[in-house]
């Protein structure tokens, strides 16, 4: 049995920043590309180009891809290139809480580890100011669920109705 839980919408900003990455890096790498190229030689600058489009078409994929979902005795989690499926024995839903991030500062993701960091998109391995470990999903910091394990991990959700996960958990 699948219960997936919506993801809150993403605002404008990462696709705006990835947006104008596509603008400015074409432009950098045909700068330091064309004067090392030999006169009348574009493939160097060609090669460029295309190597940018296809790292940031590669991170927009990649920053659409996430979920979460209670498949049977887990909480499965897909963020980027991550997916992390977590016994439910292992969460405490009794120390869960829904936040908002720019009042907590404590859950902040401050370090990325491993993961996708773009503005008003954090997805993966972060550590938190105070240095603690987190999984993060996080598309709307006003509302996140900070959901611990037992190992000391939290995840950061940011869910439509971080609620109903946080009921479904405690239910079981």
């Amino acid at each position: 049995m699948k219960r997936e839980f919506a993801l809150a919408p993403t605002g404008k900003l990462p696709w705006l920043f990835l947006a104008g990455l596509l603008g400015i890096l074409p432009m950098l790498l045909i700068a330091v590309s064309v004067p090392a190229a030999a006169p009348g030689s574009p493939q160097v600058t060609y090669a460029a180009l295309a190597l940018t489009g296809f790292t940031a078409l590669g991170i927009f994929a990649l920053a659409r891809r996430r979920s979460v979902a209670i498949e049977g005795d887990r909480l499965v989690i897909r963020a980027a290139l991550y997916t992390q499926r977590i016994p439910l024995a292992e969460l405490c839903p009794e120390q869960a809480r829904i936040v908002d991030l720019r009042e907590h500062h404590e859950w902040r993701p401050a370090l990325r580890s491993n993961g996708l960091g773009l503005p008003g998109l954090k997805l993966g391995h972060f550590r938190s100011r105070g240095l603690g470990k987190l999984f993060c999903v996080l598309t709307d910091a006003s509302r996140v669920l900070v959901l611990p394990e037992r190992g000391g991990r939290a995840l950061l959700l940011s869910l439509q109705r971080p609620q109903a996960l946080l009921d479904a958990l405690r239910a079981r």
